[in-house]
């Protein structure tokens, strides 16, 4: 499975006209460090098994906000994303 940033060196190579060949992977870890300082994370489509278990791992019983809920089970999963690179 290619990572993010595999994916966005991919993406800027095949964008890029230019005959002599660059290393990409610099230019990758550039915009997904430019997103990171936006507040931005990149998080796969569907979330993997560990992002799920962490999801459930972090339910409160007795918690009865839904926003309190949504908020843990969302901070979870994100702390369990795969590495971008």
């Amino acid at each position: 499975m290619m990572t993010i940033r595999d994916y966005i060196a991919k993406t800027i190579k095949e964008a890029d006209t230019r005959y002599f060949y660059e290393d990409y992977g610099g230019q990758a870890d550039a915009v997904i460090a430019a997103l990171e300082r936006a507040g931005l994370i990149l998080v796969p489509k569907e979330a993997t098994a560990a992002m799920m278990q962490a999801g459930v791992e972090s339910l409160e019983y007795g918690t009865v906000k839904q926003g309190s809920v949504i908020r843990a089970i969302y901070e979870a999963m994100v702390e369990k994303r795969p590495p971008t690179g």
